[in-house]
């Protein structure tokens, strides 16, 4: 039988998805912290996964706020939303990113999933992502991994530009995975549902020889 259980009833709803009044956060303009989703190695990784490859190298990051990196008022939520405009950083989760070029072809569609479409001085952002199908507004603050050996953000960012609609998307998808460590691997259908609300269904491209009819 299928689970059917409400959204509710999931044990990591009550603690990383407990509801944020992301409103008065925004109108009080102090620096939010997430007190959900710490900035701390709780949520790079997950002690109940074994770390293999570079994972370990996750340790050297620090978690900075684009108004350190960047300077205040030297970055944007978005400026010119682009397929190209992903670059993936340690973190293997390209199925994610890749959902994510994919909607960029109408900017629109990335716009859309964010509740608050502004920087502001508290650090805050809602972004509107189904989960399990139902809609659930889910909220970040801007406090994200940076390599201090390479001097840039750990995970993805925008390829051009000091953009960050790219790192809040992938922090946001982490967030309700528990740890940038669990979202490494997967399909895209797994993210472009969350992402649209859209029922999705994976094709075998070899098992199709006519690919413009799959198309």
């Amino acid at each position: 039988m299928p689970d059917t259980s409400d959204v509710e009833e999931f044990p990591w709803y009550k603690t990383r998805l407990t509801p944020i009044d992301y409103e008065a956060v925004l109108k009080s303009d102090e620096p939010f912290v997430d007190p959900h989703f710490h900035a701390d190695e709780s949520s790079i990784f997950d002690d109940s996964m074994p770390r293999r490859g570079g994972i370990d190298k996750w340790g050297d990051f620090e978690w900075k706020r684009p108004s350190e990196v960047y300077g205040e008022g030297n970055f944007t939520l978005y400026d010119h939303i682009d397929p190209s405009d992903i670059k993936q950083g340690k973190c293997g989760d390209c199925y994610f990113l890749s959902c994510l070029s994919s909607l960029a072809e109408n900017p629109e569609r990335i716009q859309d999933i964010f509740v608050n479409d502004f920087v502001n001085k508290a650090g805050c952002y809602a972004l509107t992502l189904y989960i399990c199908g139902e809609k659930r507004v889910v909220v970040v603050d801007d406090r994200l991994p940076y390599d201090t050996k390479r001097e840039k953000w750990g995970f993805a960012h925008s390829s051009e530009g000091n953009e960050i609609w790219v790192c809040l998307l992938e922090k946001a998808w982490a967030k309700i995975y528990g740890s940038y460590q669990r979202i490494e691997g997967g399909m895209c259908d797994e993210a472009l549902h969350p992402l649209t609300g859209c029922p999705t269904k994976n094709f075998i491209h070899d098992e199709w020889k006519d690919k413009d009819r799959l198309w």
